[in-house]
């Protein structure tokens, strides 16, 4: 009987030990960390970027301006048009405010009547010092005054006298001879400038309350027919992008979806771009609600999910001898070197291999070198 027991005990010790060497692993692997992990992937990364505004451009625009400079600004009173709008010839464009652009035109023909004084003046006074030339030379006397007086009817003939240009003082005056015709009729039209012709307004530069001097353009005007270049504009664009991305456009209209094949692109500061385009066929510019440009990297040999990333860092699945001589997974924090990135996916330049298991999520926070348990699917 006593040895009986004898050997009852040890089985029994034994036993419980393999039972509390069972339930100390569980109890430890319910402790760690529970990760799903997945694979870096190589393909292209993707950009969309969609926009409602634009602006036309092209060298065929009718620009509308006045065609002189003003010592005295004209105020824009009311602007009838918004950039891309579809204008008939004769619509109102901008209006002046009334007020002010009358003081401006009596200031002007004041101007008038005295520089038309002073070039009536300056005639009288030329034809004078002429006929006083001819006189010396045709009376004759010392051959020093006849050769003054010969040099002086040379520049009289020229229209020059005492160093001033007849052309100079005529200009002046018929100048602003010009300029009160033109606010005279502008005065008629309620002070009101009108499309000269049918189209599609192009850049606006001027806005209600905006001074103008004249000679800058206030605005374009393109003729349907001209199919002009379509122009946006990105704040933010990748800082990576070259030359052998593929990029393509297309514009939404009243009619549906029309290609477009993007021309030319130009950086400007702080990662922003203005890309210009051209519709591959017909497109009715006046209900474009929306441009689009896509673009696709090369292929990217290593990618990964932005969720892995912490800044610059992720947590690589290793292997590793652990307790009781078994194979365990911790988790191996690395630093990458990144490159760009499409809102869902980064490609890696340097520090990750295709070959690598990553961890994706975890049940609580892990720590470079933590054991961790892969949660089962």
């Amino acid at each position: 009987m006593k040895k009986k027991t004898y050997a009852i005990v040890p089985i029994i010790f034994f036993s419980l030990m393999m039972v509390l060497t069972f339930f100390s692993r569980t109890i430890y692997r319910s402790i760690l960390p529970n990760v799903d992990v997945t694979s870096p992937r190589g393909g292209n990364l993707r950009f969309v970027y969609t926009t409602h505004d634009y602006n036309l451009s092209g060298a065929d625009a009718s620009v509308i301006y006045l065609p002189f400079v003003l010592s005295e600004a004209l105020y824009i009173d009311k602007v009838y048009v918004r950039e891309n709008d579809l204008v008939l010839e004769g619509e109102p464009l901008f209006r002046f405010y009334e007020p002010q652009a009358k003081e401006v035109l009596s200031e002007i023909r004041h101007k008038r009547e005295e520089t038309g004084v002073k070039w009536r003046i300056w005639k009288e006074k030329y034809t004078l010092a002429l006929e006083a030339a001819e006189a010396k030379i045709k009376n004759g006397g010392p051959d020093s005054e006849i050769r003054t007086a010969m040099s002086e009817l040379t520049l009289l003939h020229e229209g020059i006298m005492n160093d001033t240009s007849l052309e100079l003082v005529y200009n002046e005056y018929n100048s602003y001879c010009i300029l009160v015709d033109t606010l005279t009729n502008l005065e008629k039209a309620n002070w009101t400038l009108f499309a000269p012709h049918h189209g599609l307004v192009g850049e606006i530069t001027l806005n209600i309350g905006d001074s103008y001097y004249g000679i800058k353009p206030m605005l374009e005007i393109f003729s349907i027919e001209s199919q002009p270049t379509i122009l946006v504009e990105w704040l933010s664009f990748p800082k990576q992008y070259s030359s052998n991305w593929v990029m393509t456009s297309t514009i939404t209209d009243k009619h549906g979806r029309v290609d477009c094949t993007p021309l030319y692109m130009n950086k400007l500061a702080a990662g922003s771009v203005k890309v210009y385009v051209q519709p591959n066929g017909s497109c009715d510019y006046s209900s474009i609600s929306q441009i689009t440009i896509m673009l696709q990297t090369p292929y990217q040999p290593v990618m990964i999910p932005n969720k892995v990333l912490n800044g610059s860092d992720c947590f690589l699945l290793a292997q590793r001898i652990g307790a009781w001589g078994l194979t365990e997974y911790y988790a191996k924090k690395v630093s990458l070197s990144l490159g760009a990135s499409d809102g869902s996916y980064t490609s890696i330049l340097s520090g990750l291999s295709i070959n690598d298991t990553l961890i994706d999520t975890s049940s609580t926070p892990i720590e470079d070198g933590q054991t961790v348990v892969i949660r089962q699917q």
